[in-house]
């Protein structure tokens, strides 16, 4: 087979480099050439043992093919030849295409035909779309997202499987831009984009300043929470289960949406810690002086400090704690261990004690 597609090339190569009065080959003989690349690769195909080697050489054949091809584009003179080897292309595919790889770069002469047909429907589409109060800004980055598509070196490059994507895509969007009820359309275009997995990052940081306008109106209200209850019920109705994307290295969508959820969750998190700490820079504690000293002696005691002078730990605990009437312990004041003063408050604290150790012996039986 690949010996067949070298004298095909090879075909190709004279007629793109000579003029046709001075050719060794007829556009006749590259008819029977491509002909001929379709029975080997029917019999090569036959004689594979696995899918997998099947797969391999379909998927190579298709890559020489697209070189071959692609070098007769933009040579209008050579369009007789042009059409035997597309006629042979489309066969190829129609057999075959279900082997070749996504990640495959698109003919030159398909490219033209997808970016005609993008520009050809986008401009209604989006124009429709807006008359919905989407916002423009989603819109302006679906439009860069197309043209982008179709620019050389931008990434990603246009592939195999945006040939199936893009006019999935535009499809789902002619659909909702002529659909004549009254819905909440923003929200429906999208979930339609997460759904169909338009990971253009473009769109997706339009999205992410929307949803921070809201959380800021939200922490000036005093209703983060509810904010981000809400964003994840949301979240929850999206799907992407279409294997393809704009951008198939990158991760889905969806998964940016999630990601943005759980940083604003961390905000909030440490939002309530700062909020707690300034409301209680110190421990609350529902003891008083005396009761605080003994818990502070049995825990020194318990050996439960990591520093070995008393006088050490107690200048560490002394600046954190507030007794239950809001008073500040001094370190010597705590340090002291008065058996008389702190005798009659012994009960309470080994009361208490007893019930941290019955907890901890029936929750761990």
């Amino acid at each position: 087979m690949m010996s067949t597609l070298s004298i095909l090339q090879e075909a190709v190569d004279q007629y793109v480099s000579v003029e046709a009065t001075h050719l060794s080959v007829t556009a006749d003989s590259v008819d029977r050439v491509c002909k001929q690349v379709l029975s080997d690769m029917s019999a090569v195909y036959r004689q594979r043992t696995s899918l997998d080697m099947a797969a391999q050489d379909a998927n190579q054949c298709y890559v020489f093919l697209i070189q071959i091809i692609d070098k007769l584009w933009g040579k209008t003179h050579l369009l007789h030849i042009f059409d035997s080897l597309q006629d042979l292309l489309c066969k190829f595919e129609h057999r075959y295409g279900h082997y070749i790889k996504p990640c495959n770069t698109l003919p030159l002469y398909q490219q033209q035909i997808l970016q005609d047909e993008v520009a050809r429907r986008l401009p209604a589409l989006i124009n429709k779309l807006h008359k919905k109060s989407i916002p423009h800004i989603y819109l302006d980055e679906l439009d860069y997202a197309m043209k982008s598509l179709f620019h050389p070196g931008k990434m990603p490059e246009l592939r195999y499987d945006h040939r199936t994507y893009l006019p999935k895509l535009i499809g789902a969007l002619e659909a909702m831009a002529d659909d004549k009820r009254s819905k909440p359309w923003t929200d429906r275009f999208t979930k339609l984009l997460v759904n169909l997995n338009f990971n253009y990052m473009g769109f997706y940081n339009r999205w992410e300043s929307k949803q921070n306008e809201q959380f800021d109106a939200a922490n000036l209200q005093g209703t983060v929470h509810d904010a981000l209850i809400s964003l994840e019920s949301e979240l929850k109705q999206y799907g992407t289960t279409n294997h393809l994307a704009y951008h198939p290295e990158h991760k889905p969508l969806l998964d940016h949406m999630w990601d943005y959820l759980q940083m604003q969750k961390k905000r909030a998190k440490r939002a309530d810690g700062n909020e707690l700490q300034r409301l209680y820079p110190f421990i609350p504690l529902r003891l008083n002086g005396h009761q605080s000293k003994l818990f502070f002696h049995a825990f020194c005691a318990a050996d439960l400090f990591p520093t070995t002078r008393k006088e050490d730990s107690a200048k560490a605990v002394a600046a954190n704690i507030r007794t239950e009437s809001g008073t500040a312990l001094t370190f010597q004041s705590l340090n002291r261990y008065d058996r008389d003063k702190l005798g009659p408050h012994a009960p309470f604290v080994i009361r208490k004690l007893k019930e941290m150790t019955l907890f901890l012996e029936d929750d761990f039986k």
